[in-house]
């Protein structure tokens, strides 16, 4: 973004930016829409299938939201927002086994990630698999250095799992 040196300016300028990719993605949905219906095929940048993603998700679209993550990995297979967006959808659609096969793959793919043994913890838990969630979120904290996410959703499996006798440990306790 140019400096115009006036706050002013500068501020017009990125609503202007921003109106401008609003209207890019709502272009790019009518046409991905349009792609659906007639079945044709058709290229987009990654970040317009990331953006369509979460577009549909905002809309509660989630079979829409489904068909734009698949559309997107096909074209950008290891691309990790949108394996994370599908392996969500796919577990909110309680197609557990799917969603923790695609976040293996986007394991072997982004090893150093943190936002994948989160999401295979959340899914988990999900799936009523409550030990498998805890013993992989209490291995994630050890890497994490914001542990809050992380305590919130171990403390959401203890819940679930009914076992509440174990105490988390506390966020100040976890700092030191």
């Amino acid at each position: 973004m140019p400096d115009h040196g006036c706050p002013v300016l500068n501020f017009l300028y990125m609503e202007q930016e921003f109106e401008e990719r609003e209207g890019d993605i709502k272009e790019s949905i009518r046409r991905f829409e349009q792609m659906l219906d007639q079945q044709q095929s058709q290229f987009f940048d990654l970040d317009v299938y990331e953006q369509m993603v979460e577009h549909y998700l905002n809309q509660g679209d989630l079979d829409k939201a489904l068909k734009a993550a698949e559309s997107g990995l096909e074209n950008f297979p290891y691309a990790l927002e949108l394996m994370l967006d599908k392996a969500q959808i796919l577990a909110n659609f309680q197609r557990f086994d799917e969603s923790l096969e695609l976040l293996e793959r986007a394991s072997l793919f982004n090893p150093g990630d943190l936002d994948v043994p989160f999401m295979q913890g959340s899914v988990l838990n999900m799936a009523g698999r409550y030990e498998e969630s805890i013993q992989i979120l209490e291995e994630l904290l050890d890497r994490a250095d914001d542990k809050d996410d992380i305590l919130f959703q171990l403390g959401q499996s203890y819940q679930n799992w009914g076992n509440m006798t174990k105490r988390l440990p506390s966020t100040k306790s976890l700092s030191h």
